[in-house]
C-alpha cells in the first residue's frame, strides 16, 4: 500500500499516462486502492484504462474504487475479473455511473466509463444500462466508443436524467415563458437514440412538457396563436397590395396603348 501510494502520488503529476496495469499485486488492499483518489481527481489525469487482474476485488475495494473516480472524466476503462463483489459492491458502481437521488446529482454521475469489470458480471446488476449510454446510442456504432466525436452523439447525462426522472420539474424554466418550450422538445429529441428501444412514450413527454408551460401560461399560448395569425394575414395582404401595385401597371400601360 505504501508503494502505490507514492506511486500514485508521482503519477499524479503526469499528464501522459494513459494506460496502468497492476494485475496480480495481491498485497494491495482497500487502503492502497483509496490512494487513487489523488490520481484520479488530479488536474493532469489522462489515465484511460487501469487493469486489475487477479486482486481479489470485493465490495470494500469496489467502494474505494467508485468513491476516487467521483468527478473523474478520463477513465474509459477498469478491467478486472472477480466473483466475490455482491450486489452492494455493484451497486456503488451503478450509483457512481447515476446517482438518482437527484437531478443535479445524476448530472454530475460519471458518463465516460464504458467498462467496470467483466461485462458477463454487471451485466446482472442494472449496470449495463448505463455503461451503454457511456458509449454512445447503437446507431453510431459506425466507430470505436473511445474514438467517437462526442459533439455529435448524444450526451448520456440527459438519457439518464429523463430515464430516471420521469415527471420533470419545469417549474424553474417558466421564467423563460414559451422561448424554453423547444429547448425541451430539443432534449427529449436528442436523448431519442438512447431511449427509443426503452422508452416509447417520448412523444407522450413531449405532450406532457408542453401541457405544463400551457397550464401555468394560457394567455401567453393564446396571444402566441393569435400574433401567428396576424402575422399570416399581414403577409398575405402584403402579397395582395404587391399584386394590386402590379396590376395597376399593366392597367397603366395598356391604357397607354389603347390610346395610341
Amino acid at each position: 500500500d505504501t508503494g502505490l501510494e507514492a506511486l500514485v502520488g508521482g503519477l499524479s503529476k503526469s499528464n501522459s499516462l494513459e494506460e496502468l496495469n497492476l494485475s496480480g499485486n495481491r498485497l494491495i488492499t482497500v487502503e492502497g486502492l483509496r490512494s487513487f483518489s489523488t490520481l484520479f481527481r488530479s488536474e493532469n489525469c489522462s489515465l484511460k484504462s487501469l487493469t486489475l487482474e487477479e486482486m481479489n476485488i470485493g465490495d470494500d475495494e469496489a467502494e474505494a474504487l467508485a468513491d476516487g473516480l467521483a468527478g473523474n472524466k478520463s477513465l474509459r476503462c477498469i478491467y478486472f475479473s472477480t466473483d466475490i463483489i455482491t450486489e452492494t459492491g455493484w451497486s456503488v458502481f451503478s450509483r457512481l455511473l447515476c446517482d438518482t437521488s437527484s437531478i443535479s446529482n445524476t448530472y454530475l454521475s460519471n458518463h465516460t466509463l464504458g467498462l467496470i469489470g467483466d461485462h458477463k458480471q454487471w451485466r446482472q446488476w442494472d449496470i449495463s444500462r448505463y455503461i451503454e449510454w457511456n458509449k454512445g446510442p447503437r446507431r453510431h456504432n459506425l466507430l470505436p466508443w473511445y474514438e467517437r466525436d462526442r459533439r455529435i452523439v448524444p450526451k448520456p447525462q440527459i438519457s439518464k436524467i429523463l430515464f430516471c426522472h420521469r415527471d420533470l420539474d419545469l417549474e424553474p424554466f417558466f421564467q423563460y415563458k414559451l422561448k424554453f418550450l423547444p429547448v425541451v422538445f430539443g432534449w427529449l429529441q436528442r436523448a431519442e437514440p438512447f431511449l427509443d428501444y426503452q422508452d416509447p412514450g417520448i412523444e407522450c413527454r413531449k405532450l406532457a412538457a408542453m401541457y405544463k408551460f400551457m397550464r401555468v401560461m394560457p394567455q401567453l399560448v393564446a396571444d402566441g396563436y393569435w400574433a401567428h395569425v396576424l402575422k399570416e394575414t399581414l403577409e398575405k395582404k402584403r402579397k395582395l397590395l404587391l399584386e394590386l401595385d402590379a396590376l395597376d401597371e399593366t392597367e397603366k400601360s395598356a391604357r397607354k396603348r389603347v390610346k395610341h
